[in-house]
């Protein structure tokens, strides 16, 4: 492996591994409180409140998922300069 080869592999690793560690807290910090209004008992289920939720936890969903989608296409392209 040359140097310039093994610094893009630094990178793609890096680059996707923040990816991934992105998802943990924005799940916990962004996500959670959107699901614990999702959850509570009280929550009329036909109000546009919840339609309003539900499209907030669609959005932030989305972007877990492109994140995770994100690193998973850097980390594969990596593995393909050592096929």
């Amino acid at each position: 492996m040359t140097h310039r080869v093994a610094d893009v592999y630094k990178a793609g690793v890096l680059v996707g591994g923040a990816c991934i560690g992105f998802v943990i807290p924005f799940t916990l910090i962004i996500i959670y409180p959107t699901n614990r209004q999702l959850e509570d008992p009280k929550l009329d289920i036909g109000s546009m409140s919840t339609a309003s939720l539900l499209a907030r936890w669609n959005q932030l969903h989305a972007v877990r998922s492109g994140a995770a989608v994100i690193a998973l296409v850097i980390f594969l392209l990596d593995l393909g300069q050592f096929v």
